[in-house]
């Protein structure tokens, strides 16, 4: 486990499922290292320390050497120090045992009966949604959603539309409010004047008189 830039220790968490249940695998490095296993439904500390390091292990069927060149490489391992003859010819074994399991397992998929059922699964569930020219079908869930979606893009547009008119209307409306308000402005001012002008010209006459 290399250790990050920014420093920090490394915690990494796992949740598995095996035939006696499933657990949570939790595993520290460096400063504070730990490693502990915990049952998920209850939150049972099960394991920790050399019995969790153990736990892991045989979960693997690998001993501590585990599939080293296929699934992880070893903590504290480089690949450049010396090793025992007998440490090479145990991960060696452990290698070609997973391997030989999982080309078994590839073999199985793509040949005989499981594929053939396999392939029937896939084309059934496809043939729910296109035709064998591979156009939407008919009453099918994608030709309706595709239905649906046309709906709503022409809503959409129609709504854009809408929205713009309104727009235009309102600013045609504030624009005449506006205009308005200048107007009535004015009015309002020339009367003040009027008035202003009229009480001088009867103060005019009272004095000559």
């Amino acid at each position: 486990m290399l250790r990050p830039y920014a420093g920090g220790n490394p915690l990494v968490e796992a949740d598995i499922e095996t035939e006696d249940g499933a657990f949570r695998l939790t595993k520290q490095f460096y400063s504070g290292r730990q490693a502990r296993v915990t049952e998920l439904r209850s939150g049972r500390l099960v394991a920790q320390s050399d019995e969790a390091e153990k736990f892991i292990a045989d979960l693997t069927r690998g001993g501590a050497g585990g599939p080293s060149g296929l699934l992880w490489v070893r903590q504290g391992l480089t690949g450049l120090e010396k090793r025992s003859k007998s440490d090479e010819e145990s991960d060696r074994r452990v290698r070609e045992t997973l391997l030989s399991s999982v080309q078994g397992e590839v073999e199985a998929l793509t040949g005989g009966r499981r594929m053939a059922e396999i392939l029937a699964a896939c084309e059934e569930a496809l043939a729910r949604f296109v035709t064998a020219g591979m156009k939407p079908k008919a009453g099918g869930p994608y030709r309706e959603a595709l239905d649906d979606c046309e709906d709503l893009e022409a809503r959409e547009k129609q709504l854009a539309a809408d929205f713009t008119l309104l727009r235009d209307a309102l600013d045609r409306r504030r624009a005449a409010t506006r205009r308005l308000a200048e107007i009535e402005g004015a009015r309002r001012s020339g009367r003040a004047r009027r008035g202003h002008c009229h009480g001088r010209s009867r103060l005019s006459h009272r004095a000559i008189a």
